[in-house]
């Protein structure tokens, strides 16, 4: 039995490019080279002279509106006219990171992991949920975008410890927004956000995974034997023969992701721009203060909102300047990237009713802990700058406006 493993793994290992397996392979990882490059080059770059912006229209005499959001709107807007609008906004600004992912997910079932190899199995679930922490980082997809490669790689060995991993390490651990966050912030606000992320990504999957198994009252054949159920396809096919097979069944597979989860995504996306609208100055001054409630607000409103990759670092630098304090603010900056209604509502197609609860459960419990822990820190330390670095300027303009606003325009009217 021992030796029959052994075969499997050597021959899985092995780049044989007689096989159509092989010549698959290789054109799949030209290909997601190629593809990746395009996307880092064109969006995601770009993505981090955006959030600049962002960053200079909030801190700025008056604080503007950014991807969509707009805190201090016009009071003639109505409110089902700021949701679609923001809502709208939002899915322009995931669609290349959504057809991204659906080009990726497409390519690792057509080129890269064809049916009948599972090479996601091997490992144990330490093993998987250090491929998927190491994966997630290199697709750089929000939280919502990375469901459709997650869908992907659960179906070819993963696991449900794997495909979190790939989901956390893809949302919160993307080297960009754990840049713009540490330059952003504060030192130790920004450090929070690294922490957390990393230890999310590490232990959320594989906890996810202990509680689904022993909610189980029998675990599956399939369970038991994903350590070596390798089955390699080493059929001789010529590249012609492999390569048309493979953009067929490429072009078929983004087809399938587009029409199962594009629904999905667009309406947990109107329903993120719903919850969204309700942020205002009168809740931050009421909710968002530091004190457990507020920890436990910001955590929740973390993962009812699913926002596009690094759009949480300048909606917390706002709400801090409006007032939000280092706690809630430590929270909401970790759920708002982990997780929201698009990322829970895709993954439920794959992870089971118990798993779901597990993860959405477990990614509140994280943000919920990390504030906590923050706001232990900010009360007995409370000589630390835990806030958002240009803060004084633009919250000493506000206030000022507001104080002395009303009396100026007054003065002006009597002159005149």
């Amino acid at each position: 039995m021992n030796n029959q493993i052994a075969e499997k793994l050597k021959s899985g290992m092995s780049f044989d490019l007689s096989s159509g397996l092989a010549k698959k392979r290789l054109a799949g990882i030209v290909i997601f080279a190629i593809i990746l490059t395009l996307f880092f080059v064109f969006n995601r770059f770009p993505k981090l002279d955006i959030v600049e912006g962002d960053l200079e229209s909030i801190t700025g005499p008056v604080i503007e509106c950014f991807q969509g959001f707009c805190i201090e709107s016009d009071p003639d807007t109505s409110f089902v006219s700021r949701w679609v609008d923001f809502s709208v906004t939002y899915l322009r600004l995931v669609t290349i990171g959504m057809t991204f992912a659906f080009l990726v997910a497409s390519l690792v079932q057509s080129f890269l992991l064809p049916p009948g190899s599972r090479p996601w199995s091997g490992g144990g679930p330490l093993g998987r949920t250090l491929k998927g922490a190491l994966l997630g980082p290199v697709m750089n997809l929000c939280s919502a975008c990375i469901v459709p490669v997650s869908t992907s790689i659960k179906e070819r060995g993963a696991g449900i410890e794997g495909t979190i991993a790939l989901v956390q390490g893809s949302s919160t651990m993307s080297v960009p927004a754990l840049l713009m966050a540490s330059l952003v912030f504060a030192p130790l606000l920004g450090t929070s956000r690294i922490i957390i992320s990393i230890l999310s990504t590490l232990l959320i999957g594989p906890a996810v995974y202990l509680i689904d198994r022993l909610g189980r009252s029998n675990t599956s054949k399939d369970d038991e034997e994903l350590e070596t159920n390798f089955i390699t396809i080493t059929d001789s096919q010529s590249w012609k023969d492999a390569l048309t097979e493979a953009f067929r069944d490429w072009a078929k597979a983004s087809c399938i992701y587009l029409i199962k989860l594009g629904p999905i995504m667009a309406i947990a996306g109107f329903g993120s721009g719903l919850v969204i609208q309700w942020i205002s100055p009168e809740i931050i001054d009421t909710y968002f203060g530091n004190h457990v409630t507020g920890v436990a607000i910001a955590s929740t409103l973390g993962i009812l909102i699913n926002v596009p990759l690094m759009f949480e670092i300048p909606l917390v630098a706002l709400l801090l300047l409006l007032g939000m304090e280092v706690a809630p603010a430590a929270a909401l900056l970790f759920t708002a990237a982990a997780g929201g209604p698009v990322t829970f509502w895709g993954l439920s197609r794959i992870l089971g009713r118990r798993a779901l609860v597990s993860f959405v459960s477990i990614t509140w419990i994280f943000g919920f802990i990390g504030g906590l822990i923050v706001l232990l820190i900010a009360l007995n330390v409370p000589s630390l700058d835990w806030g958002f670095r240009p803060t004084t300027t633009a919250a000493e303009y506000r206030a000022a406006e507001r104080t002395y606003g009303p009396l100026w325009d007054a003065i002006e009217e009597s002159v005149d």
